[in-house]
């Protein structure tokens, strides 16, 4: 019963992975677009786009947050993965865990701070310049994407508990 639950949670994570995938993608190109749009605007037709800067900022910061969830789960970020592969093989788990709690705890921060910058945003009716979108808005998506990385940390973590051996991308020496 258990090893159904633990698949059904891995293959609605693998699910959910390919989903942010998707949107990424889709921020990326339209943060391409609007740039592109604002270039000509600017350079062609002798006329500035305000939003052409703003939208593209907010859409990259989101793009780095869907891209860092499913990253976190597949060990892509290169400098953690070196610190933990030069340690010997036996403690690596144990240099993994560590590692993940130390991101946990940032994370957490994360969320709980951006609580209070919504909490902010609200009371103060605060909107971006450009767009006029409630900044409690954007820092509520901001706060959904720690969230992901998050869960995504958790998944992780479960498949740190669920394997014996910790397989990673590059060894020690190909990184030097």
């Amino acid at each position: 019963m258990a090893m159904k639950i633990l698949g059904f949670v891995q293959k609605a994570g693998d699910l959910l992975e390919e989903i942010l995938r998707i949107i990424a993608t889709f921020t990326l190109g339209g943060i391409a677009l609007i740039i592109n749009v604002g270039v000509i605007s600017r350079y062609i037709l002798k006329t500035s786009l305000p939003w052409s800067t703003e939208l593209p900022e907010l859409l990259l910061v989101l793009t780095v947050l869907l891209a860092a969830a499913p990253a976190i789960r597949k060990h892509m970020f290169t400098k953690v993965e070196f610190f933990i592969s030069i340690w010997p093989t036996s403690i690596q788990k144990v240099v993994s865990l560590l590692s993940a709690i130390l991101i946990l705890v940032f994370l957490v921060f994360c969320v709980v701070a951006s609580e209070e910058l919504v909490r902010k945003a609200v009371i103060t009716k605060t909107i971006t310049p450009a767009l006029a979108i409630p900044m409690s808005l954007v820092y509520t998506v901001f706060q959904l994407g720690f969230l992901l990385v998050l869960l995504f940390l958790f998944l992780r973590l479960l498949d740190l508990f669920l394997s014996k051996v910790i397989i990673y991308y590059l060894p020690p020496e190909s990184i030097l």
